[in-house]
């Protein structure tokens, strides 16, 4: 009878064991995939002035980490591919009358293509670039220019 105990007992434990561990694993992570934060949202997609050869584009802004500085994620869509290569020249001010250009060039973007910055993946990078140092996010304005 006490060996049957101790074998039940050795089951128990070793149950335990493997229950205690898995929750631990588990809690692991989810505590891990709740610590990775999405971007906070600082302005929502907002459309820009469309192209005379019909491409439009949108930016929003963002954070892309708690620690990190405002950045521009652009939206740029190639509706009619009357051009394929062209530039685009983003003007920023704000109400102190701070103003920066930015300037992005893009070659061979095809006919219903869209490209899209985000956060989490590099491929467009150049979509993706802080808020131009002395601009005051707080009145930003933003106008585009398409050459």
């Amino acid at each position: 009878m006490f060996r049957t105990l101790l074998q039940q007992s050795r089951i128990l434990r070793t149950r335990n064991f493997r229950s205690i561990s898995f929750l631990s694993f588990l809690l692991f992570f989810t505590l891990n995939i709740s610590s990775q934060s999405s971007p906070q949202v600082l302005t929502e997609w907002t459309p820009l002035e469309e192209a005379e050869f019909l491409v439009d584009t949108s930016y929003q802004i963002v954070k892309c980490s708690p620690d990190g500085l405002p950045e521009v994620l652009l939206n740029v869509f190639n509706e009619a591919g009357m051009k394929t290569s062209f530039t685009i020249v983003l003007h920023f001010s704000d109400a102190s009358n701070n103003k920066k250009d930015v300037e992005i060039i893009f070659t061979n973007i095809k006919q219903a293509e869209m490209r899209i910055a985000s956060c989490t993946d590099n491929k467009y990078s150049n979509l993706k670039f802080n808020v131009p140092e002395g601009i005051e996010l707080s009145s930003l304005k933003l106008t585009i220019t398409y050459k």
